[in-house]
């Protein structure tokens, strides 16, 4: 009976057993399905990335390399287009083929993989040879698959840029022969001074004896159309000496006269000679002096016509009210306020207001006459001089023109050096 159970127990054991084994069997099975078909579809998705890949390789609009030891293993078919070489010819060719000569292709190797090894990208332009000798201008970028090992595999991007030189040569020389018309140019008319200036001075002065009556009497009309004559003259002559000014920035020949003046004396016979067209528009004209002007060493002309270019935008663009210059003296510098209660500006004229030939864009500045070149002048005067010209201005409120001069300009700070401040 013992032996009998003990029988029994050992073959339900093994039905036991059994039975696990086949449950773990069909776990496995379905296991393994699970894995194959996510395998599958794993790769199904690989291959259609790699599809995506291939097609975007060949498609591209720039050459793209992948090196191996400096060895081209593959490329896409715009390189057969840019080189001239077949796929199969690039294929292990050496990138010793971009260069003229073998220092050149070393020199570069060093400073291309050195670079790649500190997991930088690589930009350079180069002349690579075709494979009919001809050489093109072209664009590389490379970059380590893994910089830890960067003569094992990198990629590069070659971009055909002959275009893009030839145009920014042909952009240069354009450049530089329209610089050189400009400098002769500015040439000519800053030499064209006296035969300029020497007609219209004959003018002025010959109307001014006229109207004198020296040559004998005139009636009311005859002087009436003289002084028309002799104003035109003197607007026409000013006109003149700004464009000739400009014109000897550009060209170089300007030069400071620098001499030691008293600059009250010199600020009051200013505002004598502006006094009489501030009366004819009816405007104050006001002069704050400190007492601690004295003595400056500057070109005293050169100041004098800054102070009244300014004096006379400031009454040009004011209907009402008043313009007042302000000096004093602030440590080693001396500082010159022209303000006027005009039309003002707006903040993006305040960036322009300086250059050549610009004017306020407004209905009254439109009914002035003017070539735009008196602040112009003035701003370049000043650099000249050493110091600075600033505005503030808001519309409708007038503006405030400030000028800061050093007390005392070094004589060789006068040389002109091309039309730029010293």
């Amino acid at each position: 009976a013992v032996g009998g159970g003990l029988l029994l127990l050992s073959l339900g054991g093994s039905v036991v057993l059994k039975q696990q084994v086949n449950r773990r069997t069909r776990e496995l099975t379905r296991i393994n399905a699970e894995m194959e078909e996510r395998i599958g579809e794993r790769t199904a998705e690989l291959a259609a990335i790699t599809r995506e890949q291939l097609s975007i390789f060949e498609s591209a609009g720039v050459g793209i390399v992948v090196l191996r030891n400096r060895l081209i293993v593959r490329c896409n078919c715009k390189m057969e287009e840019l080189t001239g070489f077949t796929q199969a010819e690039l294929l292990g060719m050496s990138t010793r083929a971009w260069y003229q000569d073998d220092q050149t292709y070393e020199r570069a190797a060093l400073e291309v993989y050195t670079q790649l090894a500190r997991g930088e990208t690589h930009h350079r332009s180069q002349q690579i040879t075709r494979k009919d000798g001809s050489r093109f201008w072209a664009r590389l970028s490379l970059r380590a698959i893994d910089e830890r090992h960067s003569l094992a595999g990198a990629v590069g991007i070659i971009e055909d840029i002959s275009h893009e030189r030839e145009a920014a040569e042909t952009l240069r020389h354009a450049m530089k022969r329209a610089q050189e018309a400009d400098r002769i140019k500015s040439a000519f008319l800053a030499t064209m001074s006296h035969e300029l200036r020497t007609p219209l001075n004959s003018i002025i002065g010959f109307t001014g004896i006229l109207m004198q009556g020296l040559a004998g009497p005139l009636n009311d009309e005859q002087h009436k159309q003289l002084g028309m004559v002799q104003n035109s003259s003197r607007h026409l002559l000013s006109l003149i000496n700004d464009v000739l000014d400009i014109s000897k920035f550009e060209a170089g020949q300007l030069e400071l006269s620098i001499t030691p003046f008293d600059l009250r004396a010199s600020l009051e016979k200013i505002l004598t000679l502006i006094a009489p067209i501030a009366e004819q528009k009816k405007i104050a004209l006001r002069m704050k002096l400190g007492q601690d002007l004295g003595e400056i060493h500057t070109d005293q002309r050169r100041l004098e016509q800054i102070v009244i270019n300014l004096l006379n935008n400031a009454i040009k663009f004011t209907e009402q009210g008043s313009v007042t210059l302000d000096c004093h003296r602030e440590q080693e510098r001396y500082l010159l306020r022209v303000v006027d209660t005009g039309i003002g500006m707006r903040q993006e004229e305040l960036s322009r207001i300086f250059q050549p030939f610009h004017q306020v864009e407004s209905g009254l500045a439109r009914a002035h006459e003017g070539t735009g070149l008196g602040l112009a002048i003035c701003n370049r005067l000043v650099e000249r001089m050493g110091g600075t010209i600033t505005v503030e201005s808001q519309p409708g409120e007038g503006s405030v023109f400030i000028v800061s001069l050093p007390y005392q300009l070094p004589t060789e700070h006068g040389k002109d050096n091309g039309g730029k401040a010293a």
